[in-house]
Order: structure tokens, then C-alpha cells, then sequence
């Protein structure tokens, strides 16, 4: 089922609010945003789609819990898609610090026991054909936007949305959700559209 355009879905889900009827306005929300949401989730982490599912339902929890606080100045996308920046970057911070015991036990484990660990050295990409078809263009990219920085991978997704219009969020909402300045946004996300063009074109053809 196709999402109703954005300035609409808003406004069905704020009268909802405004009316008091959470519930209402949860169910539509879901219905709306669910989809948005794991895609976006989805992109961050690389097509993992169990973490985006998982993730997924945290920000439709969060997102009914946190409805009576809701601001009515904010569009219900970008306010959505905030707190699932937020879920995402908690996230990648929780895994970088598994990762470093990980290294640090793999570490200790090798100096008692050399090669105990079993530490992979297999890079993790598959490898791509000389001709592409549309469905590998997509893991190419979404392989290429993989190897961005955090906050580059959620500009980018956050801005072009990478297969849905309506997960897309206009420069000035995406500065609103990192807390940057409109100018600084467009930097950056000039910086990381350069980066992901770099990381394309070093891909195999």
C-alpha cells in the first residue's frame, strides 16, 4: 500500500493528536511510516534486515509513547525519522563498543593460544558481475553507502529517502534532526554524495 503524500499523512495523524486520540493517531503513523522507517534502518545497517525490523518496532514504540509530547510545529516525518536517527546512531554505538571487547578477547585469546580466536579475514562484500542487473545496481549502492561514516550514511539516506519519496527530508529538517546549521548540512552532505560517488566508481565493473 503506497504512503499518502507527506503534507496530507501530517495532517491526518495532527488532527489525531490534537483530538487526543493516540491510538487513532499510532495506527497511522505505523501505516504510514513503517515502511519509511525501515528502509531507512535498513540502508543504515547494510541490508541487515532483522536489525531494521527490530529497530523498526523501537521507533513505532518510542514514536506511540512520546505522541502526547508530539509539537505540532514539526512535521510527524521528520520528527519520525528523527527518533529513528537517534535509535540507529544508539545502535552504532553499542556495537562499536561489543566490537572493542570482541577485539580485546580475540587480542587476549591469540596471545594464549595463537589463531584460538578464529577471527574471519573474508572482506564480507560478494563480488559483482561485469553487467549488473537492477536489483544488484540496488546492493551496490547499498553496499557503497555502507563504507560512509555514521552521520554521512544518515544524511544521505535521510535527504534521497533511496527508493521511497516519502522517506526523503529536505536539507533543513535533516539540519534540525543532527542539531547542525542549514549551511553545515548542505556541506556535509555535498562531502558525503562525493564520497559515495568516489566509493562507486573504485568498485569493480
Amino acid at each position: 500500500m503506497a504512503a499518502p503524500e507527506h503534507p496530507l499523512a501530517d495532517k491526518t495523524i495532527k488532527d489525531a493528536i490534537a483530538a487526543g486520540e493516540y491510538s487513532r493517531a499510532w495506527r497511522l503513523l505505523t501505516d504510514i511510516y513503517a515502511v519509511v522507517i525501515f528502509r531507512y534502518c535498513y540502508g543504515m545497517f547494510g541490508g541487515d534486515a532483522v536489525l531494521a525490523e527490530d529497530l523498526t518496532q523501537q521507533v513505532l514504540l518510542a514514536a506511540g509513547e512520546g505522541l502526547p509530547k508530539f509539537r505540532a510545529q514539526s512535521s510527524v516525518k521528520r520528527w519520525v525519522l528523527g527518533i529513528a536517527h537517534n535509535m540507529v546512531r544508539q545502535e552504532i554505538g553499542t556495537r562499536q563498543r561489543r566490537q572493542t571487547v570482541m577485539s580485546r578477547y580475540r587480542d587476549i585469546a591469540d596471545a594464549i593460544h595463537p589463531g584460538s580466536s578464529g577471527a574471519s579475514t573474508h572482506g564480507g562484500f560478494p563480488e559483482l558481475d561485469g553487467h549488473l542487473s537492477s536489483r544488484e545496481q540496488q546492493t551496490r549502492l547499498r553496499q557503497a553507502i555502507a563504507t560512509l561514516e555514521p552521520r554521512a550514511r544518515s544524511i544521505v539516506l535521510l535527504r534521497f529517502g533511496i527508493g521511497t519519496r516519502e522517506a526523503e527530508l529536505s536539507v533543513a529538517e535533516i539540519a534540525e534532526i543532527l542539531g547542525l546549521s542549514r549551511s553545515d548540512a548542505y556541506r556535509r552532505l555535498n562531502m558525503a554524495l562525493t564520497q559515495l560517488k568516489k566509493a562507486l566508481d573504485d568498485e569493480p565493473a
